[in-house]
């Protein structure tokens, strides 16, 4: 089949002439005045004739949310329950709750029953005054003494917070001066068991195992020698130093007299 055939084949139909139609938009939007298409959906025309019982059959189909009433109400803001299912419901304290969330109209009783009667006022008065004594101009002089007391804390700490900042670089040099010092003490003791090891060697001739009981023998007696020898070093250094004293102290009475015996030769001359 040729393009010329085909062409007449979709121009006719079973021989006749196909009548050929082009689709047409329209551009402006319909309006009419006369009907409200924002309250269509909300307020039907045939709403008047239709009994309670259709309205809220109606109502119920139209809730595609499938939520029961207490939890579609709660969406939209209104008293959870239209009817009073528990004790409570008929209680004064669910009535001013529902009366202070929902409004005048969600209550089922005249507004009235909820105020406080002459005696409840009077009780929460009395308890005002006991859990607050102060007058409103008191209460506020207390909170502006107790913030500047907390800023003058906060000043206090920060004050002592740098004043030990600044000692950080002497405690720092304090703290490394005693760790070199507990260094050097380590080193001294591990070289003097080093040594004290060695001479004990040395009087045994022979390397010697230092878990042996004669070696430990030996270690003992060689540092019991060494305190000893220690001890008389720190005698000789004590007399020392007490010998050194007294020769200050003499000299300086000394010089002392000195001037005196001049003057009482000078008188007798």
């Amino acid at each position: 089949m040729n393009s010329s055939s085909l062409l007449l084949s979709r121009l006719t139909i079973n021989g006749l002439p196909r009548i050929l139609s082009r689709r047409l938009y329209v551009k402006e939007e319909w309006k009419d005045e006369s009907i409200d298409i924002t309250s269509v959906e909300e307020t039907p025309k045939y709403g008047k004739f239709l009994t309670e019982e259709q309205e809220q059959e109606i109502l119920k189909k139209r809730n595609k949310s499938r939520l029961n009433d207490f939890d579609r109400n709660k969406l939209y803001g209104l008293k959870p329950h239209n009817q009073n299912w528990d004790w409570y419901h008929n209680s004064v304290r669910y009535k001013q709750r529902m009366l202070g969330r929902h409004g005048i109209e969600a209550l089922d009783v005249p507004a009235g029953c909820v105020w406080p009667t002459k005696e409840e006022v009077e009780d929460n008065l009395e308890w005002e005054k006991t859990a607050y004594p102060n007058s409103l101009w008191e209460s506020w002089d207390l909170i502006a003494q107790k913030n500047k007391e907390n800023a003058e804390k906060i000043l206090k700490r920060e004050k002592e917070i740098d004043a030990k900042l600044m000692k950080v670089s002497t405690w720092q040099k304090d703290l490394e001066r005693k760790l070199a010092k507990k260094e050097a003490e380590i080193r001294a003791i591990k070289e003097r068991k080093d040594r004290l090891v060695a001479e004990v060697r040395r009087t045994v001739g022979f390397d010697i195992d230092p878990r042996d009981e004669r070696f430990k023998q030996l270690l003992e007696e060689k540092e019991k020698e060494d305190k000893k020898r220690k001890k008389a070093l720190k005698k000789q250094a004590h007399a020392a130093k007490f010998m050194e004293r007294l020769l200050t102290k003499s000299n300086s009475l000394n010089s002392k007299n000195k001037p005196a015996d001049e003057s009482a030769k000078s008188e007798t001359s």
